[in-house]
Formats: C-alpha cells, structure tokens, sequence
C-alpha cells in the first residue's frame, strides 16, 4: 500500500504502518489508536509514544482480527489471559466478589 508524503513524513511512520499491516488498518486509523490518551478497560493514562508497558496496546480480537481499541498492557495481557472471551472475564470477576479481601 502506498503512503502520501504527510503520512511517510511522520516522526513514528514505521511504527503505524506496521500497525496498519498487521490489524489492516489505515493510517488515520492507527494514528487515532495511538492518540488514545487512557485505556479503554481501566482508564489508565497511556503514553502514546512509550513501549507496549506503558504505551498503547492495540487490542483485537484473536477470531476474527477485528480491532477493539487501546488498551494498556495490563489490561490487554489480562484479557488475552482470560481467553478473550466472556466466560473468563465473568468467572475472575465471580472469583473476586466471593473472595474479598476486606475485613
């Protein structure tokens, strides 16, 4: 795919375009991604030029390739722990109500 000067000329260019091929995504697409300022799951604040520990983590979903959003790490590797799906996340979630750890 072809990219116009704006986009070639961009401080992170490689990092979106690699981006964009691997969830096959757009350039404006991605550059909106990576402009998400706190995590979608949690709300943490990302930096948008960081590495995948403090920055954005693209999330998809591992079926269909379809892009969710941005998530940081934590909240990325936890889902993908959790088999991303629905079951796991409510059964953590089960697990935690029955096992509060307050007094």
């Amino acid at each position: 795919r072809a990219f116009c000067k704006d986009c070639t000329d961009h401080p992170h260019y490689e990092k979106y375009r690699n981006a964009g091929i691997t969830y096959g995504l757009l350039f404006y697409q991605v550059e909106k991604l990576y402009n998400t300022l706190e995590c979608e799951c949690c709300g943490q604040e990302l930096d948008q030029f960081g590495d995948s520990r403090t920055g954005v983590n693209i999330d998809h979903c591992h079926t269909t390739g379809k892009v969710r959003g941005a998530l940081c790490w934590s909240c990325n590797v936890g889902i993908g722990h959790l088999n991303d799906n629905l079951a796991g996340v409510e059964n953590a979630y089960n697990y935690l109500r029955r096992l509060t750890c307050e007094e």
